[in-house]
C-alpha cells in the first residue's frame, strides 16, 4: 500500500483503533508515518537557550503502516463493518467469560458433586459442571461439595436420632 503526505486513513489496529487522520509525514525506512490526530505522545523537554521554560510538549509519535488502510467511501463502510463486528466477538467473549465466572462462584449445595454418573446403559458420563476448571481446581470443588453433602447427611441423621429419642421419652 502506498501512503502518501495528505492521504486520510482509519486505524484498524491498536489502541487508536477507529481514529481517523491525515498523512503529515512518511517514513518508508521504518515502513511508518506519522497522522494527525493519532498515537499522541508526551515528550519532556529540557530548558535550552531557544526553550528557556522547558516542559512537557505533546508530539505525534509514527505509526506502522500495516495499522492503517487509505479512506475511500467503500473502505470507509467495509472497516466501520469490521469494527463492528469485532467488537460484536469481543461482546460474545465476555458474556460467555462472565457466565463462567458466575458458574465458578455460585455455592454448590452438594448436588452433582461427582464427576460421573452411570446411565441405563451403564456407561459413564462426565459432569459438564467441573469440565472449564483445571484439575486441582476442579478436585478441590469436588471435595468441598462432597463434604458439604456429607455434613448435611450427618446432620439429618442427628436429628432423626433426637427425635426418636423423645418419641421414646414419650411413649415411656
Amino acid at each position: 500500500m502506498n501512503l502518501v503526505k495528505g492521504d486520510t486513513v482509519i486505524v484498524i489496529a491498536g489502541r487508536d483503533k477507529g481514529k481517523t487522520g491525515v498523512i503529515q509525514k512518511v517514513i518508508p525506512e521504518s515502513n511508518r508515518v506519522v497522522v494527525e490526530n493519532v498515537n499522541l505522545r508526551k515528550k519532556h523537554k529540557k530548558p535550552t537557550q531557544a526553550n528557556p521554560e522547558g516542559g512537557i510538549v505533546e508530539i505525534y509519535a509514527p505509526i506502522e503502516n500495516k495499522k492503517l488502510e487509505e479512506i475511500t467511501k467503500k473502505i470507509h463502510e467495509v472497516s466501520k463493518q469490521r469494527l463492528e463486528e469485532k467488537e460484536k466477538e469481543l461482546q460474545k467473549e465476555k458474556e460467555i467469560a462472565q457466565e463462567k465466572v458466575e458458574a465458578v462462584m455460585q455455592v454448590d449445595d452438594g448436588a452433582g458433586a461427582e464427576t460421573s454418573e452411570t446411565t441405563e446403559g451403564g456407561e459413564g458420563k462426565t459432569n459438564n459442571k467441573y469440565l472449564f476448571l483445571s484439575r486441582r481446581k476442579a478436585r478441590a470443588a469436588r471435595i468441598k461439595a462432597k463434604k458439604k453433602a456429607d455434613k448435611h447427611k450427618n446432620l439429618q441423621k442427628k436429628r432423626l436420632r433426637i427425635k426418636q429419642a423423645k418419641m421414646e421419652q414419650m411413649q415411656s
